[in-house]
């Protein structure tokens, strides 16, 4: 059984610590028929360990890690290679294992961060029939066949642990996967708007022909609605013609159809006309406080606007 005792709590990147996942192995009456760690070489991640059956005469364990070899540096008591901290790839070691952990080295079969604009291997699925590996980069998915896991292993053994080489991406494909769909939840909605679920301001006043209207502010837009009796108690006549019996009606004064929603209205104030010449006129205005669609930062501005249905 290969296995991490534990998750990392955290998803930070290069991590190396007390809580980096390690794998671990366990063989029944083996090693004193106790667990023992496989990755301790490394104080940073290891992770999701599968085994790789049947390749030519020995099985392969494949695992995630961050590792990355340290050009150069080995360990002075030991010899060993000195590992530092890189990009999620897809490593391999041969099986089976010894009571201090791998036989041999992990050989690096992908480099993910080099050829994908610094994405990390996410996970990977081996497929039991073909010994292709399916890998997930980003929202895309590639394939590694059997083959060319054979000759990344192979050209490692004759390189002699030559872990950053240019070429270990190489052989790895996309795969052509193509979404047919109308994508409805990316289409443009048109959503009515409710008065008593949308309403965030209102004013009313009295205009110049003896009605009332007020100013709503609704989903950062400002209206002009009719205040009208109940509707049951007004005798109700049959339409008489065009421009008879026309039902008060509410329209939209800002902002503009051309503003594209980048500005919005906070709220939405009228303003008494002292001028009896524009008030003769019907004439109405209202002080609105706005996003600034000119400002870098969408501040917010006071503008006088005009409010009767003239104006709209």
């Amino acid at each position: 059984i290969y296995f991490t005792r534990f998750k990392q709590s955290s998803s930070t990147k290069r991590y190396v610590g007390g809580t980096a996942e390690s794998i671990w192995a366990y063989c029944a009456g083996e090693f004193d028929d106790m667990a023992i760690p496989l990755t301790d070489d490394y104080n940073g991640t290891s992770k999701s360990p599968s085994v790789y059956y049947n390749y030519d005469d020995f099985d392969l364990i494949l695992f995630m890690s961050d590792r990355a070899f340290l050009s150069g540096s080995t360990d002075g008591a030991t010899g060993d290679e000195v590992w530092t901290a890189g990009s999620m790839d897809l490593w391999a070691a041969r099986l089976p294992v010894k009571a201090s952990g791998l036989i041999d080295t992990p050989i690096r079969l992908t480099s993910v961060s080099c050829e994908h604009n610094g994405l990390d291997l996410s996970e990977y699925s081996v497929d039991p029939i073909s010994g292709a590996i399916i890998l997930r980069i980003g929202a895309d998915l590639h394939y590694m066949t059997k083959e060319t896991i054979a000759t990344k292993i192979s050209n490692a053994n004759e390189e002699k642990r030559n872990l950053d080489s240019t070429n270990t991406i190489l052989g790895t494909q996309q795969l052509p996967i193509a979404v047919y769909s109308d994508f409805s939840n990316m289409q443009e909605r048109l959503i009515p708007l409710s008065v008593a679920n949308h309403l965030s301001t209102i004013d009313a006043y009295a205009t110049s022909y003896g009605t009332i209207s007020t100013l709503l502010t609704a989903r950062g837009q400002t209206f002009v609605a009719p205040v009208i009796p109940d509707t049951k108690n007004i005798p109700q006549s049959p339409y008489g013609g065009g421009g008879r019996n026309m039902p008060a009606r509410r329209y939209k004064v800002a902002p503009g159809s051309g503003g594209g929603g980048i500005v919005r209205i906070l709220t939405a104030k009228h303003i008494p006309d002292p001028l009896k010449s524009s008030q003769d006129a019907g004439e109405r205005h209202a002080l609105v406080l706005a996003t600034d669609p000119l400002s870098p930062t969408a501040e917010h501005a006071f503008y006088i606007v005009r409010t009767d249905a003239m104006a709209s």
